[in-house]
């Protein structure tokens, strides 16, 4: 108890302390800096990450490019593999950023049994408090969700702040799975089944959105991922947010006959157990159950990366599942890497692309599928639902398809594979991947830059 009483008194005393030096420190003109402690992770939000400096130094080439991260990587392998996992090369036409190195990281990661959002967004504010120490800058954007650094960099370090939200810390639906006293991953059997418990969680929780949106209007500039974020952003935080979609790689090449197709199923994502790998491969053995088509033909890879020994858990979980398992044995593969080269092969093969995240806040995988010709078969929620897969199936001229249970996953796939495996008319499914591709147009890398800069320019004034 002690221990828990000093973390919540250690930020008031360390904001007191920096107050005291704040005009010694000064900040760093002209220079713009990246909160993203995790750079060196491979998904989706270092892909926007890193197209946001790309776009930034194009339009600002004179400007200090700076990264907050806890990676222990040197710079140049941060960089060789930014240019691995995405394509993007930096130092040909303007110098590479430059790495401000965290070593209290682990405080907005710690895994606290109790109140682990409050304590977890506390360690981010020390987590920001050190990265002010040690860099302050003129420009400070947060690229990962943490707004309790806002305050940090706003009122002591009197900077610019803007922030690209992903996903919120709380959002609306985790109030309302408590209140409805549902279970979920952040709602304990335990807990969801006692009124007493279910009260006094709700209590917390709404206290903490109280919080969350205090810090979150600290921001100058507020960008979110999509309409689902943009709700709840809205309703916590009670202020503008601008939706700026995320890039995803695209060819340009409409043309879905370019590639042979083959009956093979794609699922791109990191091991986190918001991902549902195994709904996944229940999926997938009910679609080869109950279609024995399918057998020595369709196949399913999926592919992501473990940032943690948790994420390597799950993804030995789920080696385990198809290993014990002969039929998933000899039809489903699940990598140890694979590089954007690989990656991109896989996707220019597949017929379809699996994603099984329940609100997921935009789902950039999905884009991915769309862009490369693989019929998308996603969560029936948030992102997918409201802003990529439409329309979705049935609906007239869809690019892709909706599911929620393991059935619906399965008889979706089974509409894609079946063609494939000499059980159904192709034509049909290209035409749902040709609309998919040029739905996925919108989501390129250059309107992502484009919105970005126009969102983040107020704050450069005469930069």
């Amino acid at each position: 108890m002690c221990s828990l009483l000093a973390l919540l008194a250690l930020p008031l005393l360390l904001l007191s302390c920096a107050a005291a030096y704040k005009r010694t420190l000064g900040r760093r003109k002209g220079a713009v800096a990246f909160f993203h402690p995790y750079c060196n992770a491979g998904g989706g939000g270092e892909f926007v990450l890193w197209n946001a400096i790309v776009a930034l130094q194009e339009r600002y080439p004179k400007l200090q490019y700076v990264v907050y991260t806890g990676d222990t990587e040197s710079g140049a392998d941060i960089l060789r593999k930014v240019r691995s996992d995405f394509g993007i090369e930096f130092g040909k036409t303007c110098p590479p950023p430059e790495f401000v190195r965290l070593r209290t990281r682990w405080l907005a990661g710690f895994p606290w049994p109790v109140f682990t959002l409050l304590l977890q967004s506390l360690g981010s504010m020390l987590l920001g408090f050190e990265a002010f120490l040690r860099f302050n800058p003129d420009i400070f954007i947060d690229t990962t969700g943490f707004a309790f650094t806002f305050p940090v960099f706003r009122f002591l370090g009197g900077c610019k702040v803007g922030c690209y939200v992903h996903y919120p810390t709380i959002s609306t639906d985790m109030l309302s799975a408590v209140a409805s006293r549902n279970p979920a991953f952040n709602n304990r059997i335990s807990i969801a089944r006692s009124r007493l418990l279910t009260c006094a969680k709700l209590t917390y929780y709404r206290l903490f959105s109280a919080l969350y949106g205090a810090v979150g209007r600290c921001a100058h500039c507020v960008m979110v991922n999509g309409s689902w974020c943009e709700s709840h952003i809205r309703a916590l935080w009670g202020c503008d947010a601008v939706i700026v979609f995320p890039p995803c790689r695209f060819d340009g090449n409409d043309d879905t006959t370019a590639a042979v197709k083959e009956p093979l199923v794609v699922s791109i994502g990191q091991f986190r157990p918001e991902k549902n790998h195994m709904l996944q491969v229940e999926a997938f053995a009910l679609a080869l159950t109950q279609h024995a088509e399918l057998h020595g033909r369709a196949r399913l890879v999926i592919v992501g990366s473990a940032r943690g020994d948790a994420d390597i858990a799950r993804k030995r979980a789920v080696r385990e599942r198809c290993a014990h398992d002969p039929l998933l044995a000899a039809h489903v593969d699940v990598p140890d890497s694979v590089d954007c080269a690989q990656k991109t092969a896989l996707l220019s093969r597949a017929c379809a692309g699996l994603h099984t995240m329940r609100d997921e806040h935009f789902g950039i995988c999905v884009v991915e599928y769309m862009a490369a010709g693989a019929v998308p078969v996603a969560h029936r929620s948030a992102g997918p639902l409201r802003d990529i897969v439409v329309p979705h199936h049935p609906q007239p001229d869809s690019c892709g398809y909706l599911a929620e249970t393991a059935q619906e996953y399965a008889d979706s796939l089974w509409a894609v594979l079946a063609c494939y495996c000499g059980a159904g008319d192709v034509a049909p499914v290209n035409a749902m991947a040709a609309r998919a591709m040029v739905r996925a147009r919108m989501f390129a890398p250059d309107h992502f830059k484009d919105a970005f800069v126009r969102c983040v320019a107020p704050m450069l004034g005469g930069h």
